[in-house]
């Protein structure tokens, strides 16, 4: 029998690694299918039914991975300190409505501005956040832009470049809005 309401903290493939839940080639099968976490890896089954579509999961890699579905399928999962959740979305949440769009309109110019990879890089993670998508992930002090698929130097450059324009934006409104 399975407990439907045990509560954890969302532990990321490397933990999952670590405590040998994941071996080398599912964890590298994971990072390059951009699941981070273990939720993302019961999302995904969820949505896919099945881990062998992902690339270069063979049967084995199935196994280990169906292994930690079946094993965590019940469990809630609260975000860990690695993941977002509680500071840039609780002061996202706290703004008004006039403050959000202004932010939202200022980090659309911005993004207009961006390089077709750098855009494209981010874009991509963006779609997996819900409900304010990139600009959670602009946001975000903890998010590394390097651990996204195809961000070289100049892309990491350019979207930490944003994320510090985004985050002066975000204090100035919410300074504004404390007034």
């Amino acid at each position: 029998m399975h407990d439907y309401n045990k509560t954890i903290v969302d532990p990321s493939v490397e933990e999952l690694y670590d405590q040998g839940e994941l071996t080398i080639k599912a964890f590298l099968v994971c990072k390059n299918a951009d699941m981070f976490y273990l939720s993302e890896i019961i999302e995904n089954y969820n949505i896919r039914f099945q881990y062998t579509l992902i690339r270069n999961c063979g049967s084995i890699t199935n196994e280990v991975l169906m292994a930690a579905y079946n094993k965590y399928k019940y469990y809630q999962f609260i975000r860990g300190e690695g993941r977002l959740q509680n500071s840039v979305l609780l002061e996202l949440n706290n703004l008004t409505n006039g403050k959000m769009y202004k932010l939202r309109s200022q980090i659309e110019i911005w993004l207009s501005c961006l390089s077709a990879r750098s855009l494209t890089v981010l874009m991509r993670a963006g779609e997996q956040k819900k409900p304010y998508g990139v600009l959670e992930i602009i946001l975000d002090k903890k998010f590394v832009f390097s651990h996204l698929r195809n961000a070289g130097p100049p892309t990491v450059k350019e979207l930490e470049e944003l994320r510090l324009n985004g985050i002066r934006l975000l204090i100035t409104l919410k300074s504004s809005l404390e007034e």
